[in-house]
C-alpha cells in the first residue's frame, strides 16, 4: 500500500520503477506495465473489491436520513399553509404593535418570524428547521406573554403549525 501511495504522489517515477523491478523482455513500457500490474496489482484486486463491498453495505445502512433531517416540501396550496401564514403575519402584526415586547426581543423575535415564514414558503426545507425558528419564537412570546394579544396570537400560530409539521 505504501508502495501505491508513492506511486501516486510521484515519490517514485513509475517508469524508472518498473524498468528497475520488472522485466518483461525487452524494453517495450507496454509489457513491462503490464508485468507490474500482475504482480502488484491482481493479487490485491479481489480483496479490494471485498473492502469496497463492505465499505458499501456500511453506507447504505447509514443512507436514510434520520426523520429530523430530512428535507421536505410542504404544500404551499394547502389551506393549512395558509391559515399558519396567516397567523404568524397576525403575530408578527401584534409584535410590532405591542409595547409590552422590550425593543431587542421584539427585533430578535421579528428576524425568527421572517425567517421561519422564508424557510416555510421554500421549494424544499427542513422542518427541524422550521420548528427550531419559527416554533421557538412562537413558543417564547405564547409563554411570556400569554395573557397579551400577542402571547394569544402567537399560541394560536403556534398549534397551526404544530398540526402543519405534525406529519414530518
Amino acid at each position: 500500500m505504501a508502495l501505491l501511495r508513492r506511486l501516486a504522489s510521484n515519490e517514485l517515477d513509475p517508469v524508472n520503477f518498473a524498468f528497475d523491478y520488472f522485466y518483461s523482455g525487452d524494453n517495450n513500457i507496454n509489457r513491462t506495465i503490464q508485468e507490474m500490474a500482475e504482480h502488484l496489482f491482481e493479487p490485491h484486486a479481489e480483496e479490494l473489491r471485498r473492502h469496497l463491498e463492505r465499505i458499501a453495505e456500511d453506507v447504505e445502512d447509514e443512507a436514510v436520513a434520520p426523520a429530523s433531517d430530512r428535507i421536505v416540501s410542504f404544500d404551499h396550496n394547502s389551506a393549512i399553509f395558509h391559515e399558519v401564514l396567516a397567523s404568524v403575519a397576525e403575530v408578527d402584526e401584534r409584535l410590532r404593535e405591542s409595547n409590552e415586547v422590550p425593543p431587542d426581543d421584539k427585533a430578535r423575535i421579528h428576524v425568527e418570524i421572517r425567517t421561519g415564514v422564508d424557510l416555510l414558503k421554500a421549494p424544499r426545507t427542513r422542518p427541524q428547521a422550521v420548528k427550531l425558528v419559527l416554533l421557538g419564537a412562537l413558543g417564547w412570546l405564547a409563554i411570556e406573554f400569554s395573557s397579551s394579544a400577542v402571547g394569544i396570537a402567537a399560541q394560536h400560530a403556534w398549534n397551526l403549525l404544530t398540526k402543519l409539521l405534525a406529519g414530518f
